[in-house]
């Protein structure tokens, strides 16, 4: 009976010992209305056809603000329905009632027909499907390598259009073989 008579008085302060004004809530540096997920996938189809599919590993939406902000993105775009080109880059934003997108950080930009694009940043423009940038691109199409500041393009590289360009052409019959399909 006193061993019972002193373990309650002990844990009673034990108790009462752990509940102290000290202790501070733990902060999140979250803004309200942001949900994070980890590996996400998205895609968007337009009557009942595919035009594109982002994957990342982390995503941060921003509800209040209709963007979604992608970490290590890959994404795939498609045009009647197959894959015209892939893209990777270290961030991605999505304006999620235009659906228009922004890539940066080491924007690498590869159509189904070899063409690469490369920049720090690239923005697509979901209506109408153009792709252009500001920023210094080099595109290398076949052994042919174009260089310049600002571009305008669609996703499969077909129609390039480049500000302050400077070209290498290495391979003489590949500029035949594009200039003749058309």
């Amino acid at each position: 009976m006193k061993s019972i008579m002193l373990v309650i008085p002990l844990l009673v302060i034990l108790v009462f010992s752990g509940c102290s004004n000290r202790a501070k809530p733990v902060a999140l540096d979250i803004p309200k209305g942001v949900v994070t997920m980890k590996g996400l996938k998205l895609t968007q189809t337009n009557e009942g056809k595919l035009t594109f599919q982002i994957a990342a590993e982390e995503a941060n939406i921003f509800q209040s603000e209709s963007l979604i902000k992608f970490y290590k993105v890959k994404a795939k775009y498609f045009r009647l329905g197959r894959e015209a080109s892939n893209l990777i880059s270290d961030e991605g934003l999505l304006n999620t009632t235009t659906n228009d997108i922004q890539a940066s950080g080491h924007v690498l930009l590869k159509s189904s027909e070899g063409s690469l694009l490369e920049t720090e940043q690239l923005n697509w423009v979901n209506k109408g499907g153009g792709v252009y940038t500001d920023k210094a691109v080099k595109v290398t199409k076949g052994g042919n390598i174009m260089t310049g500041i600002g571009l305008k393009t669609d996703m499969a590289l077909e129609n390039v259009i480049i500000r302050k360009v400077t070209t290498r052409i290495t391979n003489i019959e590949t500029l035949k073989e594009n200039k003749a399909r058309k």
